[in-house]
């Protein structure tokens, strides 16, 4: 994606979230001693300022700053943050995605929408008609209560404030800009290599055997290996620059005890050959072995360290010596240049772009039904569209991205972890303890997670069938902590509880197609464990809205009105290869039939 184009995007957004931040924080303070219209009569006079979305919201065509539709809108808000906190053990949404359904209600029902379609439709309003009054508010307090309240912590809502059809996902990477210790130029400082040598100016090279003398030349990239202990040692890498290293700083060691340096007095610093010597002069004794250094030598000319022992004594094996030197960063060469460039760090950001996909829907209802729903429900025809619509079409969102995750999971086997309960030689005197013997399996998993990403894991979440549903209803509540909820109907994810390490499970309804009911019988249940991130670019998913589902009118039958439905939405798993398959499916088996 053009950097100009996410710069732009970057700009507009951050600025207006800190707005939303505030805003939210004021009104909610307000709220909770009087009504809507008063706490935001409260705001206007305390000089609070309103998000630009909020502004563009309340003083368009359709809502005009009437209090009727300002009632209308923040009841929408207030509906969904209420239903979002029943599904979820009463936390609140976050400010991002709170923002997104203001946004999606400014792009698709107001004058300020890109979309063609949206606009056509805004433009076919007659607003001095009350049905034209009632359409917009409607339509904005049902898009805000149905974002909002189905919204989950692991899709980041990205904002999209102009109902663009493509949105970046931004993150910012760090990366080595020299050959320095094991780092490559171009690698990511957090990568695989991430506590590494690059940066700490103290280098540790094993030192090569040949008889009773060990050497090594000094250079400034070197490469790890695991030596016969599978302990990692490094070694110099002969086709990097050599390096000028300061003397009095060289430090010999036998099996990590230093047995010779060369911090005399009389040493050379930065010319010259230093001489190392033994401590104290006398043999060390290590492990049950004597070694004794005979001789050495800090090269500080050819960078180069020899250390001989005395064949009287223990002879150490090859990677038991090393030498510790500290890079001499002032030193010039004859030209008067230094000689030696100090590692660096280059910070980037880079973005992925995430696309919307339109959709289409036709609905119809009879005349009977419609007047109904408005006398009896207080529903106009376009407000119940959009509820149906977008509580489906984001119900069908979530499903997918969790039964892909699932399925990817099954085919990756380091995403995949099996917990058996019944494990051979093992024996639990109750049934809790057998419960409860899970408990440090799922830790592991989480680390395994960890790893996998390359980034510490906090906040998890556990989605889970039924049968997962009874496994953590029946643990003790020292260890699980049931909200309470009401769960199993058809259409809705609940969050059932919270472990004691602060994971959220949330129950997962046989009609979303996420598990496999012949997997999870009595005595099987799964886990799809996925991280809650803070940061959208870490998230395991991240959406975002161009259009929100509108209502387009169409030719109606004779005693029947039908109407399509027209959106431009993205949910994706993270494109960031990173942070691709952040899932990791745990099945528990042999759970006692209870």
């Amino acid at each position: 994606m053009d950097k100009q184009v996410v710069k732009a995007y970057q700009n507009a957004v951050q600025p207006e979230l800190e707005n939303f931040r505030r805003f939210l924080g004021e009104y909610q303070n307000r709220r909770q001693n009087m009504g809507v219209m008063q706490a935001f009569d409260s705001l206007d006079h305390a000089g609070v300022q309103l998000p630009e979305t909020v502004q563009l919201i309340l003083n368009s065509k359709g809502v005009d700053n009437r209090p009727e539709a300002i009632n209308r809108i923040f009841d929408g808000l207030e509906a969904g943050i209420e239903d979002y906190q029943a599904r979820n053990g009463g936390d609140m949404p976050s400010e991002r995605t709170i923002m997104a359904a203001f946004q999606m209600a400014l792009n698709g029902f107001t004058e300020h929408s890109s979309d063609v379609e949206a606009k056509k439709q805004f433009d076919k309003l007659s607003f001095d008609h009350h049905e034209a009054l009632s359409v917009v508010p409607a339509a904005i307090q049902v898009t805000l209560m149905t974002l909002i309240s189905s919204s989950l912590p692991i899709v980041a809502q990205l904002p999209n404030p102009i109902g663009s059809n493509e949105v970046p996902l931004i993150f910012g990477r760090t990366t080595a800009n020299i050959r320095m210790g094991v780092f490559s130029r171009g690698d990511f400082i957090d990568g695989d290599k991430a506590g590494l040598p690059y940066l700490e100016n103290r280098h540790t090279l094993v030192m090569t055997a040949n008889g009773a003398t060990f050497e090594t030349p000094i250079h400034v990239g070197y490469t790890a290996r695991q030596d016969s202990n599978n302990a990692t040692v490094f070694e110099a890498d002969t086709t990097t620059k050599k390096a000028p290293f300061l003397g009095g700083r060289v430090v010999i060691t036998v099996k990590g005890v230093m047995v010779a340096n060369d911090a005399n007095k009389s040493h050379p610093t930065t010319t010259g050959v230093s001489v190392l010597q033994g401590v104290n002069g006398k043999e060390v004794d290590i492990d049950g072995k004597k070694y004794k250094v005979q001789s050495g030598t800090a090269d500080l000319d050819n960078h180069t360290v020899e250390v001989t022992f005395d064949g009287a004594f223990d002879l150490p094996q090859q990677d038991e010596v090393e030498v510790q030197v500290v890079f001499d960063y002032e030193r010039k060469d004859a030209d008067g240049n230094y000689i030696l460039t100090p590692p660096g760090v280059d910070m980037g950001f880079e973005s992925y772009g995430i696309y919307a996909s339109p959709s289409r829907v036709k609905v119809s209802a009879t005349i009977d039904a419609i007047t109904q729903m408005r006398n009896e429900l207080n529903l106009t025809w376009n407000a119940a569209v959009l509820a149906v619509v977008q509580n489906k079409y984001y119900l069908e969102q979530t499903a997918r991205l969790l039964r892909e995750t699932r399925r990817a999971c099954l085919m990756q086997a380091n995403h995949t972890q099996i917990i058996d309960l019944d494990k051979q030689g093992v024996e639990f005197s109750s049934v809790e303890g057998k419960l409860a013997a899970a408990k440090g399996s799922l830790y592991k998993a989480k680390a395994a997670l960890s790893r996998q990403m390359n980034r510490g894991v906090g906040g998890m979440m556990y989605f889970v069938s039924d049968a997962g549903a009874v496994y953590f209803n029946t643990l003790g509540e020292d260890m699980f902590k049931p909200t309470g909820a009401s769960y199993g109907d058809n259409a809705t994810i609940y969050r059932l509880g919270t472990v004691n390490d602060g994971t959220d499970v949330y129950y997962v309804p046989p009609s979303l197609g996420v598990f496999d009911d012949a997997a999870n019988s009595a005595t099987t249940a799964e886990i799809l464990a996925l991280p809650r991130p803070n940061d959208p670019a870490l998230s395991p998913f991240v959406g975002m809205t161009a259009v929100p589902p509108i209502v387009l009118s169409a030719n109606p039958e004779l005693f029947e009105e039908q109407v399509g439905v027209y959106s431009r939405l993205a949910a994706e798993r993270n494109p960031n290869p990173m942070y691709a398959n952040q899932g990791m499916l745990i099945q528990i088996i042999n759970v006692p039939n209870l």
